[in-house]
């Protein structure tokens, strides 16, 4: 009799409870389902934070951190050894050591292997019958903040398009369409492109921003260069060379650093010296022959993140031989 009683409340309560769950899910739904207004906040820069120290000694772009080594494809080691072959020319070309003919006639070689339609721009080398290095280049670039903690490489990556003149992507996305640079910060971070909303950071290994740059860029243009703690191996001098001819023919650079918590070791201008930092940045020009690098840090303006970017200037010019190139060296450089 018993449970026959208990089957009989079952019955009349079951029901019930059936009603009420159905309505706690329904409203969970409503809490969490996305409208019209926070979509298109996903677009928007994030609201204003209070300026306080991060809270991991350890910031900044937590997927360039866990990166190992970028694993050239064969087409992409051809390509890496005919652009250095290029520098090499180049530099001997600046020194008068090979005439400006020759060097043009490997650089159109180059540039009809590219798969892209326009025209690859080449280094000015106007008249270099005599030495004619140039002690100071520099291309016009946009320095913008990133509009969150781990957003350095898609703000690196939209300054280096936008120097460019590359704004407009594959599928017809637009890097300088309203709320700016947010929007583009936001296409360039998806994962069609650098995937860094994904692994909440910008991957070094994975090869995307060099891909990302290509196919924006439509030429087969930029090639990573593994650093030292990448296994890996670049000189100062290669280094230079490099981003000479790089700078001279329009083409800005991308490098992946990390910062040690060691006042002697080197850090980008206004960094603490007490924090590692992982961070990525981008190269666009040179003084003194190219013994100091300048470059745009996406850090400047955010001290809605940390509290000392404001000693972090837009642009900054460093040694190459003291600060750029070992930084450079934890990861590389693409170029």
């Amino acid at each position: 009799m018993k449970l026959f009683a208990d089957t009989k409340l079952w019955l009349r309560v079951a029901p019930i409870m059936l009603v009420v769950a159905a309505a706690l899910a329904l409203a969970l739904f409503a809490l969490h389902r996305p409208t019209a207004a926070t979509t298109a906040q996903t677009n928007a820069a994030p609201a204003a934070l209070t300026a306080t120290p991060p809270n991991d000694a350890n910031s900044g772009d937590v997927a360039l951190a866990a990166s190992g080594p970028v694993i050239l494809s064969a087409a992409d080691n051809q390509e890496l050894i005919l652009k250095t072959q290029l520098a090499q020319e180049y530099a001997q070309v600046q020194a008068g050591q090979m005439s400006a003919v020759a060097f043009q006639h490997d650089w159109n070689a180059f540039a009809q292997r590219q798969v892209g339609a326009a025209a690859l721009a080449a280094p000015a080398i106007a008249s270099c019958t005599s030495p004619c290095a140039q002690s100071y280049a520099r291309l016009w670039m946009p320095q913008e903040s990133q509009i969150n903690m781990y957003y350095c490489g898609p703000a690196a990556v939209e300054e280096a398009l936008i120097a460019l003149h590359a704004t407009v992507g594959p599928h017809g996305e637009r890097l300088t369409a309203a709320p700016y640079p947010a929007y583009g910060q936001h296409v360039l971070a998806g994962w069609s492109y650098l995937q860094t909303d994904h692994y909440i950071g910008t991957n070094w290994g994975s090869g995307v921003v060099p891909r990302t740059l290509n196919a924006w860029y439509h030429h087969h243009y930029y090639i990573a260069v593994n650093g030292s703690n990448m296994g890996g191996y670049f000189s100062l001098a290669t280094f230079e060379r490099d981003m000479i001819l790089d700078i001279n023919s329009g083409h800005p650079l991308l490098g992946g650093v990390r910062m040690d918590p060691t006042p002697t070791r080197p850090h980008l201008v206004g960094f603490p010296t007490n924090q590692t930092h992982y961070h990525w940045i981008t190269i666009s020009g040179y003084s003194q022959y190219g013994a100091e690098v300048i470059y745009a840090d996406s850090v400047h303006g955010d001290t809605r993140f940390w509290w000392w970017a404001d000693r972090v200037p837009a642009f900054s010019a460093v040694s190459a031989k003291s600060v750029m190139d070992p930084l450079l060296n934890t990861f590389g450089f693409i170029w």
